[in-house]
C-alpha cells in the first residue's frame, strides 16, 4: 500500500462521489455525503490510518460514530453493489504500491491500464 493519510482519502473518496472534499466534512446529511464520510470511517479502519478520534476530528464526527459508521458499511458493503463497486475501486487504489497521483481518478474510475 502507498503511503495515505486522511486528507488523501477524503480527496480519493470525493472523487468518486463527485462531491467537494470540504462538503464531505460538514454535518450534512443530503445523501451521498453521510454514505461519503462513512466509507471514510471504513476505509481508515481498514488501513489503519488513525484512531477513531484522530478520523472522528478529522471528520468533525462523534467518537462513537466512526465505530458506527465502519459497522454500516461492511454490512451494507454485502448487499449494494454499487457502494461495493466504490469500495473496490479505492481499494484496487490504495493498494496499488507507488502509484503516480496523476493516475488517481483514472486508476479510479477505470481509465488507467498498466
Amino acid at each position: 500500500m502507498t503511503e495515505t493519510n486522511l486528507q488523501e482519502v477524503l480527496a480519493l473518496v470525493s472523487d468518486v462521489y463527485l462531491v467537494k472534499p470540504e462538503h464531505v466534512i460538514t454535518k450534512c446529511r443530503i445523501q451521498p455525503l453521510p454514505e461519503a464520510r462513512a466509507v471514510i470511517c471504513y476505509i481508515a479502519a481498514k488501513y489503519k490510518l488513525g484512531t477513531q478520534e484522530t478520523v472522528a476530528d478529522f471528520l468533525n464526527l462523534k467518537r462513537s460514530n466512526v465505530s458506527q459508521q465502519v459497522d454500516k458499511i461492511t454490512d451494507w458493503r454485502r448487499i449494494e453493489p454499487q457502494l461495493d463497486y466504490y469500495l473496490s475501486r479505492i481499494e484496487e487504489y490504495l493498494d496499488r504500491p507507488n502509484i503516480e497521483p496523476y493516475y488517481v481518478m483514472a486508476a479510479v474510475l477505470g481509465g488507467y491500464n498498466e
